[in-house]
């Protein structure tokens, strides 16, 4: 297994969206009032930017 550490840019926003929804369904955080139904989910890219000083840590597997 390898790492790589990479900036959040809109081509992993549709990878980043299906894994918050993904893990807001398993436990049971959907709808109003949660973060996975939150607009920004969508484009997390606009968000999660060096100049927010935010961070965004995401597993990431991806088939050989």
């Amino acid at each position: 297994m390898s790492l790589e550490i990479v900036k959040v840019s809109k081509q992993y926003d549709a990878d980043l969206c299906l894994v918050i929804k993904s893990v807001g369904a398993e436990y049971g955080a959907v709808g109003e009032g949660f973060g996975p139904s939150d607009a920004e989910v969508e484009n997390m890219s606009q968000f999660y930017t060096a100049e927010n000083q935010s961070l965004y840590l995401s597993p990431c597997l991806m088939a050989s």
